[in-house]
């Protein structure tokens, strides 16, 4: 017998194809069927008039801070994501000193527009400093799935301090953050992420923007160990410098086999032109055999600003 059916829905399962009305079948926690009509179930869920779909991923968040307080990540599972991607544009939880949380908490709260008192409210620290204590504090209460990056910004801090926004690093400090990376990709992490554009609350560019190519290829190289990914921000207002990331990405997914992904690629009717252009360039890498992937928003642009 199975564990649960969802009778009789739209099933859309990301293929493509038409949505056809059948039964999902589910049995020890996993999805054993799909279509057609299923046997007996210890739970029914009538699910006619609805559309049963898989979890959407969703590869940008900035959920960070919100999941050590609201496990369920609202109000995205309410849209069906089931999966979130914490630690984008380099900044992420851990690794930090003790000593760094100020530093870091102010520059995440400026570029997430997050307020003080929900910051403070919301993180308390218990996990200590590594990227796996944090992880740990999240399993203990969390209702999605999470695939967190590591943010190459307080991969500097933590190897650099107060230096990672003043110089590039030494061969040394490059060394240093490469073993940090390992320890925090073994822990869990997914992938790194870096940022070109992002600046903190004096409107110096974050520590990630200091950093030579040769530091970016070494930690790329510790990516391609681990088979994970390279998330960048890109300068994604210049269509120039979005087409010389791709071209950036592209080597390093040639040189360490690795899945990269730049984000965002706008899409409006003020830069159509540019876009094409990029993603001209994309399927230029791809016919190379790198693995290029831009993250393009799922609708208009509406984004607001205060003064």
């Amino acid at each position: 017998m199975l564990d649960l059916v969802i009778r009789n829905g739209l099933i859309v399962d990301g293929s493509g194809l038409p949505g056809r009305h059948g039964d999902v079948s589910v049995r020890g926690g996993r999805v054993v069927a799909v279509g057609g009509r299923a046997g007996d179930a210890h739970r029914v869920l009538d699910a006619t008039g609805r559309i049963v779909a898989p979890g959407f991923i969703d590869p940008h968040t900035h959920y960070d801070a919100q999941l050590c307080f609201d496990p369920y990540a609202f109000p995205a599972i309410e849209h069906g994501v089931t999966t979130v991607v914490p630690g984008n544009c380099s900044l992420s939880l851990a690794p930090l000193r003790v000593d760094q949380r100020d530093a870091f908490s102010s520059m995440f709260r400026l570029i997430e527009e997050m307020p003080a008192a929900a910051f403070d409210a919301g993180v308390d620290w218990r996990w200590g400093e590594g990227f796996g204590g944090w992880l740990d504090a999240l399993a203990e209460n969390i209702a999605l799935n999470v695939a967190p990056l590591v943010g190459h910004s307080v991969l500097r801090m933590y190897v650099m301090g107060a230096e990672a926004q003043v110089r590039a690093a030494t061969a040394d400090e490059i060394g240093a953050m490469a073993d940090l990376l390992r320890v925090c990709l073994d822990a869990g992490a997914v992938g790194l992420s870096t940022s070109f554009v992002d600046i903190d609350e004096t409107y110096r560019p974050v520590p990630s923007r200091w950093a030579a190519p040769a530091e970016l290829d070494a930690l790329s190289a510790v990516l391609g160990e681990r088979d994970a990914v390279l998330q960048i921000v890109h300068e994604f207002y210049d269509t120039e410098l979005t087409i010389a990331r791709v071209e950036q990405l592209a080597e390093l997914s040639l040189r360490h086999g690795i899945t990269t992904t730049l984000s965002p690629l706008f899409h409006s009717d003020a830069n159509h032109d540019g876009v094409a252009r990029v993603m001209a360039a994309v399927e230029t890498a791809r016919a190379r055999g790198a693995a290029v992937w831009p993250q393009v928003q799922t609708r208009p642009i509406d984004i607001s600003f205060t003064l």
